[in-house]
């Protein structure tokens, strides 16, 4: 991707155009698809950042094919199936009355995840079976776990494997969710019957004389994915 003189601040997909917005509302950035039918589409900016006149007029648009940013050559929705505003602009120095930040790259991840399926499925690595098996034991034993460093194009495979041998091993699928490079697994079925066991548990430590409770360890259900392989 890049944005000049040459080409508007887009994205190509194969032989897919898809140009980087704003919305009204909210931070991320979108993808808009090209439109055939003019009336159905709209131009990249509004006319009156063209405008010479105008006291919304932005200069640093004159970055960028004039011709290309008047045409009416977008969808009207994006590709999440909003109305957008305007291209996101590679400058500080957009007015404030557009309300929009200097952002090059898209962000929504219901856009992101409507191209995914353009591209072909990375192949699985060698540990993903292998650590989908220590959170199964994690979860079974202490009711979730947490993994750390996933690869992002590891990610769905992970969150299928571990879905699928909770599955197997206790009769419920669980949840999983994901933060940056970390993989959330829960199950509530499985979080019952641990603090049960973990409760009797607990019980059975409180001394005859009224003293403390023994010290329970911490649970071991945090697993770096980095620090598994299977060679």
């Amino acid at each position: 991707m890049s944005a000049g003189p040459d080409e508007l601040n887009e994205i190509r997909v194969g032989d897919r155009r898809l140009l980087i917005v704003h919305t009204g509302s909210g931070t991320a950035t979108h993808l808009v698809s090209t439109e055939s039918a003019i009336d159905r589409a709209r131009s990249a900016v509004p006319g009156h950042w063209l405008d010479r006149i105008s006291n919304l007029r932005l200069p640093s648009v004159a970055n960028y094919p004039a011709d290309e940013l008047v045409a009416l050559s977008w969808s009207k929705l994006t590709l999440c199936g909003i109305a957008w505003q305007a291209m996101a602009i590679a400058d500080d120095q957009i007015p404030a009355a557009a309300n929009r930040r200097s952002v090059l790259v898209p962000t929504c991840r219901r856009c992101l995840t409507t191209i995914d399926k353009a591209f072909p499925e990375p192949a699985a690595d060698e540990r993903v079976e292998l650590v989908a098996n220590l959170i199964a034991t994690a979860v079974e034993t202490f009711g979730s776990a947490e993994v750390l460093g996933v690869p992002g194009d590891q990610m769905k495979q992970l969150r299928v494997a571990t879905r699928r041998e909770l599955k197997r091993r206790l009769g419920f699928a669980g949840t999983t969710y994901i933060a940056m490079d970390r993989l959330i697994v829960t199950c509530y079925q499985a979080t019952e019957a641990v603090r049960e066991v973990m409760d009797r548990q607990a019980a059975a430590t409180i001394r005859l004389d009224g003293s403390d409770r023994v010290p329970m360890p911490d649970p071991d259900w945090r697993i770096h994915w980095t620090a598994w392989s299977v060679t």
